[in-house]
């Protein structure tokens, strides 16, 4: 089994019984192939000075950014509620919100009782974030969980700032404050704090994101994701017969159930999650293909999400 996290791999020992010594950990890779990757300082300033025009905003705005679809995994509540706390100490601080999503009016609706749409911005799916995160200040993302954060690679690779939770894979990526600032979800007092030190010590943000761009090209680069995947590969190839096995299932339209081969014995298998109603049951479900769908969904067991 494999992961592309170790919160993953933690996550799915704990919810599946998968002895953990039998899941790996794969790092995805976020190559980022962009003429935003290295800007001249004289680059910067004109893209800059560009995309403020665009915006409409003033020449000596403090950006900062987050990416994603508006939903309870996202967390960007924490973002506006932080942003209300301190906009007035932070002159012409602004946030932009690029992404859509069920949620995206929700939040529209607080930033506008707040008082806040001259500050916040929904800029809604974008095409060109790298360019944005290349040229803000801060990336800040809040997600509660994620598998491998790939947008704060991505925002790593551009030489971006960031501030982000420590829930899941972001502690993986940013292994200390010597890379970024990590702060628990809801603790918005904090994350409000990290928001303050970044605007008025940006060079010392800087200096976080430059080590963390080189940390994030030595740990998931593309050159590590091929060397990881030809290794999976050339073990399976090399695995022995006897510790291969397969389950031959097929669907039986006369009785509506799912019918296994007549020869299958859960006993060669070495990860024993199968249900015992179906191992006692023989070569058949002990309920019809449609009852036992709608016992998975009705009970939620992760053991019955197991065995199918």
């Amino acid at each position: 089994f494999f992961t592309v996290s170790n919160d993953n791999r933690i996550q799915l020992a704990l919810s599946t019984g998968i002895n953990s010594n039998l899941i790996k950990v794969f790092y995805n890779s976020r190559d980022t192939e962009s003429e935003y990757v290295s800007l001249t300082p004289r680059q910067h300033k004109t893209y800059r000075l560009e995309l403020l025009d665009e915006l409409k905003l003033p020449l000596n705005s403090f950006l900062s950014i987050s990416v994603g679809r508006f939903s309870h995994q996202k967390n960007f509540l924490d973002i506006i509620t932080s942003f209300s706390l301190i906009y007035d100490k932070l002159p012409n601080y602004y946030h932009l919100f690029l992404g859509e999503g069920e949620l995206k009016e929700y939040y529209q609706k607080i930033v506008l009782d707040l008082g806040l749409s001259d500050q916040i911005k929904f800029l809604g799916y974008r095409k060109d974030v790298e360019r944005i995160l290349a040229l803000s200040d801060l990336f800040i993302s809040t997600s509660l969980y994620e598998g491998l954060a790939l947008s704060i690679l991505e925002a790593a690779q551009l030489n971006c700032p960031i501030v982000a939770t420590n829930s899941s894979s972001a502690q993986e990526i940013i292994p200390s404050s010597e890379y970024g600032l990590l702060y628990n979800p809801g603790q918005y007092n904090l994350l409000a704090k990290y928001i303050e030190f970044a605007y008025f010590y940006p060079k010392k943000m800087k200096n976080k994101a430059l080590k963390l761009n080189s940390w994030c090209k030595e740990k998931f680069s593309l050159t590590n994701f091929k060397s990881n995947l030809t290794s999976i590969l050339q073990d399976s190839i090399n695995s022995k017969i006897s510790d291969v096995f397969s389950i031959s299932v097929t669907y039986n339209s006369e009785n509506n159930r799912l019918q296994l081969s007549s020869d299958f014995d859960i006993n060669n298998c070495k990860y024993q999650g199968l249900q015992k109603e179906i191992i006692e049951s023989g070569t058949s479900l002990p309920l019809s293909l449609h009852k036992y769908c709608n016992q998975i969904f009705k009970k939620s067991n992760t053991k019955y999400l197991n065995s199918i």
